[in-house]
């Protein structure tokens, strides 16, 4: 760690640079993180629900999955509208793979629409459950959920359930990160009572989570990762990343209380901290990688994910965060306005600890949301159900 601390001094502006470059780059990519993840993955080799699934082709007429688009004429729309809407639900099946419109069921869905409020189109669905879950997001994007001339078009079936959890998962990280990077920041200013310094944590977060975002975009389009792998991600993330660097930080500011010159200061702790994050975020990784022992897509894409974000935030902690304390200067480790005599006690005791309580209650918040949306009665269930959308997703409208 001495020598990495000695190349650190020598070479700021240099790792910076290369650091800022890296992060620019991912910016686009992590942007666009899920644009090849899969909705599926949930299949576990050799069991019997799989063995049924691929012996179910055998029946004549038989799917693995039902998949329909339902039409809903509301008041004052003409029959010729729904029939418009069917022939462009058989355009978006001609233009996707595994899903077909049979002339059959065109046929019989426009002589329904004369008399019916409700048109009812069913899909010819093929191919394995990744294949028709992907589909189905591809198709429920083009579809829509628009009224068309007083027609309000709806995807329906267990994978139209799957493409809107997916929609669902997206806005709840949003949502996740919106809310949690501000609370940090809160509890960060409280602790170090300094905005630069509270910004120190916050950056390896952002940097970590961004970074593994953008190798997440280009490792889905090699190997099929399910899109929760970008939730696991962000919350291992922002945690793992703000919990070592408050390690190193909270060494480097307590050498230089004791009277160590910045450069002495840093280089103890990245000899100190440095070497124990290191070593803690490896044995974090060995442990996830012994989630490759489940034959499960989604639980190894999401092991893959953890794993990246913990390497990345472990060379953050230990390569851009000493740079960074370098640049500030003394505002790495000087209370600010922010922070009174009455925070300064509490801030120089208890940083990782406080750190560690706030991540505990995010999880709490979580699992109450949890509950708050799912009867405890049907939690195993909901998996498989509507229950496990909100009352307002377009999947649940009829």
């Amino acid at each position: 760690m001495d020598r990495l601390a000695g190349f650190l001094e020598r070479r700021r502006w240099f790792v910076l640079a290369a650091w800022i470059v890296v992060l620019l780059a991912a910016l686009a990519f992590a942007a666009r993180q899920t644009d090849h993840l899969t909705s599926g993955g949930f299949e576990v080799p050799g069991s019997q629900s799989q063995v049924v699934s691929e012996n179910i082709t055998r029946f004549e007429g038989a799917q693995r999955d039902q998949l329909a688009a339902v039409l809903a004429r509301r008041e004052g729309a003409e029959v010729a509208a729904v029939r418009r809407e069917v022939d462009r639900v058989g355009r978006i099946a001609d233009e996707l793979p595994n899903v077909e419109l049979t002339p059959q069921s065109a046929a019989s869905a426009k002589r329904d629409a004369a008399s019916a409020s409700i048109t009812v189109v069913p899909l010819k669905v093929e191919g394995n459950r990744d294949q028709t879950a992907n589909m189905a997001v591809d198709f429920r994007d083009e579809l829509g959920t628009e009224s068309r001339d007083g027609v309000e078009p709806h995807l329906v079936g267990q994978q139209a359930l799957w493409a809107g959890m997916q929609d669902l998962t997206k806005e709840d990280l949003e949502s996740a990160e919106r809310i949690g990077f501000p609370v940090v920041l809160v509890i960060l200013l409280a602790v170090f009572g300094s905005l630069a310094a509270a910004a120190l944590p916050l950056t390896l977060g952002f940097a970590s989570v961004t970074i593994t975002g953008a190798i997440i975009f280009f490792l889905s389009q090699a190997t099929p990762m399910s899109v929760f792998v970008t939730n696991i991600a962000s919350m291992i993330g922002i945690g793992v990343a703000v919990d070592y660097s408050l390690f190193v930080l909270a060494r480097y500011r307590e050498e230089i209380r004791r009277g160590a010159e910045r450069e002495e200061a840093r280089r103890v702790a990245l000899r100190t901290s440095g070497l124990a994050v290191t070593f803690s975020g490896v044995t974090v990784m060995l442990s996830l990688a012994g989630l490759y022992l489940v034959d499960s897509t989604t639980i190894r894409s999401m092991a893959m994910g953890a794993i990246i974000v913990v390497a990345i935030s472990i060379l953050a902690a230990v390569s851009l965060l000493p740079v960074l304390m370098s640049v500030l200067g003394r505002r790495a480790y000087a209370r600010g306005r922010v922070g009174g005599r009455g925070l300064r006690r509490a801030g120089d005791g208890v940083p990782v600890r406080l750190v560690r309580r706030t991540a505990r209650l995010r999880l709490a918040r979580l699992r109450e949301r949890h509950d708050a949306a799912v009867p405890a009665g049907d939690r195993v269930r909901a998996v498989d159900g509507l229950r496990g959308l909100p009352a307002v997703a377009d999947t649940r409208a009829l």
